[in-house]
């Protein structure tokens, strides 16, 4: 955002300058630069990935703080890509448009698995029976993944590691019941 444009960068100096353990130190100070930089900037995205992946203490100090942002900035809007926690949707209740992506996604999820498959058994030494094989047993992948991509991911990693169709077997036959377990 700060890179491409004069204006903000001397914003941005002039605040690092004159209050440099401020910034390091206060985050309501940071807050209020990435205020005014955002006020001077215009329309601005801002994007979020991951937020429940921080501890709930951070979240709620996230959340408010970003809240606070947008209260002051009118022209800036925020996405949050998080799995559902309570405490996230308790303090975005009625300040945001929830999207569940884990109910829309499994299409997706599907096309991912059947690409990285094909790229896959295609270099593979598999005959046409064990490649058959293989993709029966990753039909029920995109489903168990509850919508996680990370999920399908980390399993086809684990999977295109083996090389043999034994270990492919005990890696498929009885899938994660959990990211974490994943």
């Amino acid at each position: 955002l700060v890179s491409e444009d004069r204006d903000l960068q001397i914003i941005l100096c002039d605040a690092f300058q004159l209050n440099r353990r401020n910034l390091k130190s206060s985050t309501k100070f940071a807050q209020e630069i990435l205020s005014k930089v955002l006020r001077c900037a215009g329309p601005t995205y801002i994007i979020v990935d991951g937020l429940d992946e921080i501890t709930e203490l951070g979240r709620g100090e996230t959340l408010r703080a970003l809240l606070d942002i947008l209260g002051h900035c009118k022209e800036t809007r925020v996405l949050i890509s998080s799995r559902l926690e309570d405490d996230i949707a308790r303090i975005l209740k009625d300040e945001a448009q929830p999207i569940r992506v884990d109910h829309k996604n499994a299409g997706c999820l599907q096309a991912y698995i059947t690409s990285r498959a094909q790229q896959w058994l295609r270099n593979s030494c598999f005959d046409a029976q064990a490649c058959s094989e293989v993709n029966a047993l990753l039909a029920p992948l995109a489903a168990k993944a509850k919508g996680m991509f990370l999920y399908v991911k980390i399993v086809m990693d684990g999977v295109t590691l083996c090389y043999n169709l034994d270990f492919i077997r005990s890696e498929l036959r009885i899938l994660p019941e959990s990211l974490e377990e994943a």
